[in-house]
């Protein structure tokens, strides 16, 4: 008897493990290659089914423009996101134009190079980590892209270019890196959730329009090596409370605090000072 109910009991459990083993529910099918192809002499890029787009190899990805973009382009409203194998040395030029459900890139610490245009209007990209021997940001590199909340400026940077983080509504911090010498023209406009900015000591220019419509910011500061704040710089920071200008600075341009009407306390003006028309204009400190 006890054998019998040892045999009854050895089946049912080899029942129970053969039931388990059996799939009782879909299997994901592994993602297969959508596209591929080259992005220059020595780089290649494929493209998955899970909206994964690799590119690998060595040296500089191809450069493209608004009408000739890259061959990826046709499928940006499935890229998800994009991985940049290390040895590539450069983000070729509208690279990543409109790519509206890219979420996240990874770019390896052998780019020196992102082109104009890069990731123009990523508007889903929400954090990028930029290798620390970049060299050149191009213009418009990150320009809409409304979901990005921080960036840090690596010192090997010198210039920030036109437009390269403007209408980045909801970057809130940025560090920018002591090497850096100019603040390029609408660099951070209308970054309206940006809260501070502190400019290193080697800027020495910041241009037209930089941090116009930053209708969040609040603490300014300017440091020691500053010279001039171009046309509009500050125009419509409507939250800015006070600003203290370096005894380096030479000239305030016209508009350059235009309705920056939170303004308070007294206003301490370097001895050489050219101040232009309207640059304090509706500001009632």
């Amino acid at each position: 008897m006890k054998k019998v109910l040892w045999m009854i009991t050895s089946i049912i459990g080899l029942l129970i493990v053969l039931f388990c083993l059996v799939p009782t529910g879909k299997v994901s099918a592994a993602a297969t290659t959508v596209a591929s192809g080259t992005c220059g002499e020595s780089v290649s890029w494929s493209l998955n089914s899970d909206g994964l787009l690799n590119i690998s190899g060595s040296g500089e990805m191809a450069d493209y423009t608004i009408n000739d973009l890259p061959p990826w382009n046709e499928h940006s409203s499935t890229i998800k996101k994009a991985v940049i194998a290390n040895g590539i040395t450069s983000i070729g030029s509208s690279s990543f134009w409109k790519c509206s459900v890219l979420e996240s890139i990874s770019i390896p610490q052998s780019v020196t190079v992102i082109g104009r245009n890069a990731f123009y209007t990523c508007s889903s990209l929400k954090s990028v980590s930029l290798p620390k021997d970049l060299i050149t940001l191009g213009d418009h590199a990150f320009t809409e892209c409304a979901k990005l909340t921080s960036v840090s400026i690596p010192s090997g940077v010198k210039q920030l270019k036109e437009s390269t983080f403007s209408s980045c509504t909801a970057l809130v911090t940025v560090n920018l890196s002591e090497g850096l010498e100019q603040i390029g023209t609408t660099a951070f406009y209308n970054c309206s959730s940006l809260k501070r900015i502190d400019i290193p000591s080697t800027v020495y220019y910041i241009g037209t329009s930089a941090f116009n419509s930053c209708s969040n910011l609040e603490p300014v500061n300017l440091s020691e090596g500053l010279k001039q704040i171009g046309p509009n710089a500050f125009c419509n920071c409507t939250s800015l409370k006070s600003v203290t200008f370096p005894s380096t600075l030479r000239e305030i341009s016209n508009s350059a605090f235009y309705n920056c009407s939170s303004l308070e306390g007294e206003l301490i003006i370097p001895e050489v000072l050219n101040i232009a028309s309207y640059a304090f204009y509706n500001c009632f400190f």
